[in-house]
């Protein structure tokens, strides 16, 4: 295989980047028969992509099921390493295969992604940090993402056990994307956490996935860090998610001022309160999402929500056209390469 350049920021000038989507499979999602989505290709992206004028995405594995026990993932919703697994740390094949899928099995298009590692910030992270020094070698990496309550692995371990990843992301200047909110029973990937790293680690880019639930004081904390943005992935069932949660995971006072009733009414209010730290993202395919999940030690809850892709770009493109270029343009490279 040839050389593969390395994308730089000046090549992603006036393009449109969603900031925020998967690729890969989920083989709990899809074995257990009662979660949605399950699978994205890059190819099915791309016509996404297509269909709605969209340049570039960054993109991440969709599930770390092989190195767990799948069975138990199913019948409990429980999350332990399996005892002879697939994949032997967290991410180990999924990664790999992402990167094959981009650069090698679909390189006519490999212009138009930008691949993260995913990683477990709590589970075999000398392994992982090897896999990824290994991958590196082969491939390009543009910046790591955490889903600690996908993994049952609380964020904040990185500042301890998972110390070895912000070292690795800071020598090479690249990102990390965190799955957050601000409900009360998620115990793994609570803004709160993630705002203490972004605090703590100065030198590194962070950013905090899904409007951290429109929580107007993480927000504000996140919009005062010169090293945080926060994406807007999965906005519209984000929307109707803070609707079933007022009142219960999230006191309605620490919402933003917004007209909820249109999630691109939504979009223009972060936009305008919150500008430069606001970024454009999917969640591609997830912003569907139907299933049910542990959120802490003893707490469980089920999702069902549905979106499409067109919901997506609909909040971006409702947005003036200064404002699109620097929420998917911009203020993204800024956080993807720090210039």
């Amino acid at each position: 295989m040839e050389p593969i350049n390395r994308i730089c920021s000046d090549d992603l000038a006036g393009k449109i980047i969603d900031v925020h989507s998967h690729v890969g499979v989920s083989v709990s999602c899809y074995a257990g028969a009662s979660s949605y989505p399950y699978a994205q290709s890059a190819e099915s992206l791309y016509y996404r992509q297509i269909s709605q004028g969209i340049d570039v995405n960054v993109v991440f594995c969709l599930s770390g099921d092989l190195h767990f026990n799948i069975k138990k993932k199913i019948a409990q919703g429980i999350i332990e390493p399996a005892e002879h697994p697939i994949s032997e740390a967290p991410f180990e094949l999924e990664n790999l295969i992402l990167c094959r899928e981009v650069y090698e099995w679909c390189s006519s298009i490999t212009h138009r992604f930008l691949p993260f590692a995913s990683i477990d910030t709590g589970r075999s992270v000398p392994r992982q940090i090897k896999n990824l020094e290994s991958l590196e070698q082969r491939y390009p990496i543009y910046g790591m993402k955490v889903h600690g309550v996908g993994l049952q692995t609380k964020v904040i371990n990185i500042l301890s056990k998972g110390r070895p990843f912000l070292e690795f992301a800071e020598s090479r200047g690249i990102p990390i994307l965190f799955h957050t909110t601000s409900t009360t029973d998620d115990e793994y990937s609570h803004a709160s956490d993630v705002l203490k790293i972004v605090e703590k680690h100065p030198e590194n880019r962070f950013c905090l996935a899904h409007c951290i639930l429109f929580h107007r004081g993480y927000l504000k904390e996140a919009h005062q860090a010169p090293n945080a943005w926060v994406d807007t992935s999965a906005l519209k069932i984000q929307v109707d998610l803070l609707k079933d949660c007022i009142g219960t995971y999230i006191d309605k006072k620490d919402v933003i001022d917004a007209d909820f009733s249109d999630h691109r009414k939504v979009m223009q209010a972060l936009c305008s309160e919150f500008p430069g730290t606001i970024i454009w993202g999917t969640d591609a395919p997830a912003y569907t999402y139907i299933t049910r999940r542990k959120q802490g030690s003893s707490n469980y809850r089920d999702f069902r929500y549905s979106g499409t892709y067109e919901d997506e770009t609909a909040a971006l493109k409702c947005l003036p056209d200064t404002q699109q270029k620097e929420v998917s343009g911009m203020y993204t490279r800024k956080f993807l390469f720090g210039a």
